[in-house]
């Protein structure tokens, strides 16, 4: 699925081969790990790729209460 945040465009992928309902294991963002699964968005004229990988969520990443998130900053 596809999502525009001003300019950008962010291309997201979520695979889930576990089969799980919930619980995600990692985010990334143009191939790299995103800290807690919290992207900030960028409104720049940018293709992004997201990842998510569905499934147990790993200790040393993770707070067993967090989910994955999406922080806006408006650049404007």
């Amino acid at each position: 699925m596809s999502c525009r945040y001003g300019e950008a465009i962010y291309e997201i992928q979520v695979e889930n081969t576990e089969h799980r309902e919930r619980g995600v294991t990692f985010v990334e963002l143009d191939g790299q790990r995103v800290k807690d699964g919290v992207i900030t968005l960028n409104r720049e004229l940018v293709k992004h790729r997201v990842l998510v990988r569905m499934g147990k969520p790993a200790p040393a990443d993770w707070d067993a209460h967090l989910g994955v998130g999406v922080k806006a900053n408006d650049y404007t």
